[in-house]
């Protein structure tokens, strides 16, 4: 059987990513980055993926702007499109949104009364209709793109377009999903520790003694319910220091930890943010 290759959504959101990068390198924008499907909590159930994201620093803290991709069977004025658009830039914290569908591109800003308007729309490309037109005239968009990133650039310049730092939108289902994705290993770790070490391995029991009925309903375990808690206050502890470094400059050293940084590394970080800043209460690290 021939095996059919066909070009969708993501594959040139991956193009157009790799173009922005581009751009970037060029010129000296106030876009620093571009990347995709960055998860989105909207504190509903619900997790959406923006096709393309533009950041405002490389580390991808300081998001401006999110782009939604369709291919040109997906009308610019198809409302699910548009609306999916706005609705995530609504979760991103955001006063912008961009579709692009290859044959048009439509830049949202919202109003002084909150609602996304048109602020200005390419249609420099509109001879490109079918999905094959996309790739037979890639030298037609990409040098839109060009035009449209330099554009939406001024917007960042004037200020007219701001963006957000990942402290403003993260929310509680985000930690909960990264509680989830790690408290195994967390877990596994504990308990293959404690078979060695008898003081962890009782100072736990202690713990669970005194707690064990609050996890015992969700969490059984004790290793579980004990990673759990560990993960929480790593996160609370690195969430809220990113969230007083405009106002404590001493918070700003929470930027040194990185994927290098051991635990007690880091500990000895917010030790020193706690000295300058006080929050003990929150900054406090929990055994093991």
């Amino acid at each position: 059987m021939t095996t059919i290759v066909r070009d969708n959504e993501r594959s040139h959101a991956i193009d157009l990513i790799s173009l922005i990068n581009q751009l970037t390198l060029q010129y000296d924008l106030q876009i620093k980055k571009a990347g995709g499907e960055r998860t989105i909590s909207t504190g509903r159930s619900n997790t959406m993926f923006p096709d393309v994201v533009l950041y405002g620093d490389l580390q991808r803290t300081k998001i401006l702007q999110g782009w939604e991709l369709k291919l040109p069977d997906t009308l610019i004025t198809d409302e699910t499109f548009i609306k999916d658009s706005q609705r995530k830039a609504n979760a991103l914290g955001l006063n912008s949104c961009f579709i692009w569908n290859f044959t048009s591109g439509v830049l949202y800003v919202k109003d002084e009364h909150g609602v996304f308007v048109v602020k200005k729309q390419w249609n420099n490309t509109n001879h490109i209709s079918t999905r094959t037109d996309v790739e037979r005239y890639r030298d037609d968009w990409e040098p839109l793109i060009k035009e449209i990133i330099l554009e939406i650039n001024q917007f960042f310049l004037t200020g007219e377009i701001t963006g957000s730092t990942l402290g403003e939108i993260i929310s509680d289902s985000v930690v909960a999903t990264i509680i989830t994705r790690n408290k195994g290993n967390v877990a596994d770790f504990l308990a293959h520790n404690v078979i060695s070490d008898t003081i962890m391995g009782a100072f736990i029991n202690v713990w669970w003694d005194e707690l064990g009925n609050e996890f015992a309903k969700d969490e059984p375990n004790k290793f579980n319910a004990y990673a759990k808690t560990i993960i929480l206050n790593w996160t609370n502890r690195i969430i809220f220091a990113h969230l007083i470094k405009r106002y404590h400059n001493a918070a700003n050293k929470i930027s040194e930890i990185n994927i290098e940084t051991t635990p007690n590394q880091a500990n000895e970080i917010f030790q020193e943010i706690t000295n300058a800043c006080d929050f003990f209460n929150i900054f406090s690290s929990l055994d093991y």
